[in-house]
């Protein structure tokens, strides 16, 4: 999902993290005061974050507390870039590259 496209796949994997294998977001907003149980629900389902560092919609440092979280709590995989991401709408031209839909597949081979 592309932003809060984004947030709707962290929430759905949040409600069930036994029905989600991996999930890809391009700039997710999300809520920042439920990103402990955000982490707790979330942390074996392989996550592929793209956010720009200047976003103006949704916040580069609550995507990176999510990352960093995720990997302190010992997640299976959390990818998360920035390169080639330089505003909110750019994040969403990764997520129909053929290798994303790849990754998503097959997020641990």
């Amino acid at each position: 999902g592309q932003s809060m496209g984004g947030y709707a796949a962290l929430e759905l994997a949040r409600a069930m993290p036994e029905r989600v294998a991996a999930i890809a977001a391009g700039a997710p907003c999300f809520d920042s005061f439920r990103l402990d149980w955000l982490v707790r629900r979330i942390v074996n389902i392989p996550l592929l974050m793209f956010i720009g560092r200047q976003d103006d919609l949704c916040a580069f440092e609550e995507v990176a507390s999510l990352a960093l979280k995720l990997r302190d709590a010992g997640a299976k995989q959390v990818n998360f870039t920035t390169r080639g991401v330089k505003d909110h709408n750019q994040a969403c031209k990764f997520l129909d590259k053929r290798w994303v839909y790849e990754w998503l597949k097959e997020p641990l081979a």
